[in-house]
């Protein structure tokens, strides 16, 4: 009723356009300051910080759940993984829609588990 579910354009448009700006700023930092190993570092931590903020947006916009139109959430996601982080949206779908089949099971594709956890229950595997 009061709204805390309705998702923002706007807030996903300035996240984007914040992410747009971690990229060049990375860029900026080696074109500004030379090529140098400390300047190589700070670059990779900015693109670093950048490539996580957008595993968060890239995810509601996977979800579908940003847009009222599905058209309009796969044309934003297709942007953030082919021209942010440098993917597939079909390669991202495919293994969450798999974690999602059997979420922090052993096999979930997006959580890698180093040991077996004896509270997972179930036999069926997402693969």
């Amino acid at each position: 009723q009061k709204g805390f579910y309705k998702p923002s354009a706007l807030f996903y448009i300035l996240g984007i356009l914040h992410l747009v700006l971690y990229e060049a700023f990375a860029f900026f930092i080696l074109y500004y300051y030379g090529n140098n190993w400390i300047t190589w570092l700070l670059s990779a931590f900015v693109i670093g910080f950048g490539q996580q903020q957008a595993g968060w947006v890239l995810h509601d916009f996977g979800h579908r759940s940003v847009f009222n139109s599905t058209s309009l959430n796969k044309l934003f996601q297709g942007f953030l993984m082919g021209f942010i982080k440098g993917g597939f949206a079909s390669w991202w779908n495919f293994r969450h829609f798999q974690h999602h089949a059997k979420p922090n099971h052993e096999d979930d594709p997006d959580i890698p588990f180093p040991f077996p956890f004896p509270f997972i229950l179930g036999e069926k595997k997402p693969t």
